[in-house]
């Protein structure tokens, strides 16, 4: 079965071991996929390295939500408004 392929659910995956030509180790036990599965998701919710792809994906979403906003703003004249009140609070003085 070709890399990255996937497999169905109660396939088996062998176990760490020597590699013989023509078929899996033999004397490697088979460890379940949905294991696998498991194990790996617990690891990179509970991993510590640094940051996850999810956290970065989070951050770009707050960063170019509030650059939507921004420009949002900019465009229904939003600094024309506040040009105007500043312009008014000096002539109060």
């Amino acid at each position: 079965m070709p890399s990255g392929s996937m497999r169905r659910p109660g396939t088996t995956v062998p176990a760490a071991g020597p590699i013989v030509r023509g078929g899996p180790p033999y004397d490697a036990p088979s460890i379940p996929l949905e294991v696998i599965v498991v194990s790996r998701l617990r690891l990179f919710f509970a991993g510590d390295r640094g940051l996850a792809t999810v956290e970065y994906i989070i951050g770009a979403a707050v960063v170019l939500g509030t650059l939507v906003i921004g420009v949002s703003a900019w465009n229904n004249g939003l600094v024309s408004r506040l040009q105007a009140l500043v312009s008014d609070m000096q002539a109060v003085r």
